[in-house]
């Protein structure tokens, strides 16, 4: 018998004895020479040194099936040739007398199952990996650990396909890894610090990270940016900025950018002035830092300034610049959309951001028309109107009814008061017409000014139509709408020639009612009237309403507007506005409850201090003038803490309704 081992460890065995015919040469694998007893001697020492070997390479083949396993595990084409592989694997194994499947692994290794837990938790079957997991019960292996650490991970990043029982499947996985008894480590902690956060258990979160302090982890950056986003939840901003701050001047190792966005993130939670300032804070020790911001935290900081307070849009409009063009980092179509609604901000100060608001919008629909959505929309409609581009709010308008996006309420009204402001009312009125048909009810602000720009266009009629149209529907007049009558004629030129016009439509008026024997209409009256107390006349627009009081034509309940709108211009009443109101409460001309309770309380209040001599008013005299100016100083200083309500009614719905 002569064993040869080969280069593969295979064994060849040849038998030449008592044979009736020689082996040939060219089948061995020695036929340069014949087997001498010295080469048989050989040969022999050669199969013992296999035999020996065997066991030690035992191992190797023994995991022969999972070798395969991660090499399949690695292809593209894995579950499709898993099976085959798998019983390939078995029938080599089988032919050793090394079957895998019923072989068992000491506690202490557990290597093969970790392997095949892991291949099962890549198929994205959590629940066998977790029964797996428990058989380490007790188990010091590190592969324990480790199959842990990989589940919880999954959890974090597959566990939005859970739903709704995304939470409480949390809580079982981590009571079942911490409670089979497997020796914790800082990895494990970390990971069951994340899995709780993405599940929105902020408290267990905290509860963990306090835990694991007191237990002596050394949290690293992980494990910290996971407590801050847990405080981010429970809106615990300070105690949010106490471990951020411990960690940037403390943690030896310089926090990333993604340690930064998430600290940011937990201090902008709290929108106001004082968040954004330590947010601002915040930046500046990072670029003390030298760490380079992503896309991720400029996003935090620009969205969190802006929406904790409105007057720092400029301040993100320079963090904007800075990340394109300091940094290189091109904004994506959300960031973009962002800067839309910053640029639009109507408290931005020192200056408007319209122009630029609308710069970003056309970028977004050059990159994608499909990502602008309704605040988008309503974004740069808003930006606009305060740039008095009622054309190009009308273009924007139209290109979002084309592609079938809602239209929010807000961007109706922006839409009016831009068409109202340059005397469009026509399309003024179609929108709010628009308005109905789509089912939104128009709010005060929108009929505010929507009257004005119907003022403005010498239309009363129209304006006394949109009056009685709110009273039906059971919305009073307000300072807003004093405000945009007010607003529709802001030019001293422009009040002057609405002032001349409106007298030549009523002598045209009265010309026509003498010819044809009907009365004059109301709104003659009322614009020559408007036109006349926002010049500052009110000795003429008296004489006007003692006029139009004793014509034949009624007075309109829009006379009371009128009235009230050009005091709130002159910043105070007068004698002949209370002449007037009285004139209005004798006639019982129809008013809203809430004005007509306030101006009975000021008839009432001024009925005695107003006094009032129509000789003095022709006194020629120094000292009679003298004498009517210091009756005019007193009577003005009375009348301002009477006003002093509404004013402040009109500067608070400046800032805040129209916003």
């Amino acid at each position: 018998m002569v064993v040869v081992v080969g280069q593969r460890g295979f064994l060849l065995v040849a038998i030449w004895a008592n044979m009736a015919f020689p082996l040939p040469w060219s089948l061995s694998p020695f036929y340069s020479r014949q087997i001498s007893p010295y080469n048989q001697q050989n040969a022999r020492t050669t199969y013992l040194h296999a035999h020996s070997g065997r066991r030690e390479s035992q191992k190797g083949e023994m995991n022969t099936k999972d070798r395969l396993l991660a090499k399949i595990s690695q292809t593209t084409n894995a579950s499709k040739h898993q099976s085959q592989l798998e019983r390939r694997a078995d029938t080599r194994a089988s032919k050793r007398g090394m079957s895998l499947r019923g072989r068992s692994v000491s506690r202490g290794s557990g290597e093969a199952e970790y392997r095949r837990a892991m291949s099962i938790l890549r198929s994205r079957d959590w629940q066998s990996a977790l029964r797996m997991l428990i058989t380490y019960r007790n188990s010091s292996s590190p592969y324990a650990s480790r199959l842990a650490h990989s589940l919880l991970n999954f959890l974090t990043t597959h566990g939005s396909s859970l739903g709704a029982a995304r939470r409480d499947t949390t809580a079982s996985i981590i009571s079942s890894v911490f409670g089979s008894g497997i020796a914790m480590d800082t990895q494990v902690w970390t990971s069951s610090l994340l899995a709780q956060v993405s599940a929105g258990e902020w408290k267990s979160a905290i509860r963990s990270y306090n835990l694991g302090k007191i237990a002596g982890f050394q949290p690293g950056l992980p494990a910290y940016g996971a407590a801050l986003s847990a405080m981010r939840m429970g809106a615990q901003w300070k105690r949010a900025l106490d471990l951020g701050w411990k960690v940037v001047r403390e943690n030896p190792v310089v926090p990333d950018a993604r340690f930064f966005a998430t600290f940011l993130g937990a201090i902008l939670k709290r929108e106001d002035r004082r968040a954004a300032l330590r947010a601002l804070e915040i930046h500046k020790e990072m670029r003390r830092l030298r760490v380079r911001g992503d896309l991720a935290v400029y996003k935090t900081l620009i969205g969190g300034i802006t929406q904790a307070d409105g007057s720092m849009a400029p301040m993100a409009l320079g963090l904007y610049h800075e990340m394109t063009k300091e940094y290189g980092i091109s904004p994506d179509v959300p960031l973009l959309r962002m800067m839309i609604g910053v640029c639009s901000k109507r408290r931005a100060r020192p200056y408007h951001l319209w122009h630029k608001a609308l710069v970003f919008y056309i970028e977004v629909l050059k990159r994608d028309p499909l990502a602008l959505d309704s605040v988008s929309y309503s974004a740069a409609i808003a930006a606009a109107e305060a740039g008095g581009r009622w054309e190009a709010a009308l273009d924007i308008y139209e290109t979002q009814r084309g592609r079938s996006v809602r239209v929010l309420d807000v961007a109706y009204t922006n839409l009016i008061i831009a068409t109202s402001r340059v005397g469009r009312y026509q399309k003024a009125l179609e929108v709010l017409d628009d308005m109905v048909e789509h089912g939104v009810i128009p709010d005060v602000v929108g009929y505010s000014a929507a009257i004005g720009g119907c003022m403005k266009g010498f239309r009363f009629d129209l304006a006394g139509t949109l009056l009685e149209e709110m009273h039906a529907i059971g919305i009073d007049p307000t300072p807003i709408t004093h405000r945009f009558m007010c607003e529709c004629l802001l030019d001293a030129e422009e009040r002057e020639s609405h002032y001349e016009t409106s007298f030549q439509r009523l002598n045209l008026a009265k010309n026509l009612a003498k010819v044809e024997g009907e009365g004059i209409p109301w709104h003659s009256y009322g614009s020559a009237l408007f036109s006349t107390l926002l010049l500052g006349r009110w000795k003429m627009g008296r004489v006007l309403f003692k006029e139009w009081e004793k014509s034949q034509t009624p007075l309109h309940p829009m006379v009371w507007h009128i009235i009230i709108a050009a005091c709130c211009e002159r910043g105070t009443y007068n004698w002949e506005s209370v002449d007037m109101f009285k004139s209005l409460f004798r006639a019982n001309v129809t008013v809203d409850t809430r004005t007509g309770t306030r101006m009975a309380a000021v008839v009432s209040l001024l009925r005695d201090m107003i006094r009032y001599n129509p000789d003095e008013s022709k006194a020629t005299s120094p000292e009679e003038r003298r004498k009517a100016r210091s009756r005019n100083k007193k009577m003005a200083k009375r009348h301002r803490d009477l006003f002093a309500p509404w004013k402040d009614a009109l500067n608070s719905t400046d800032a805040s309704d129209n916003d």
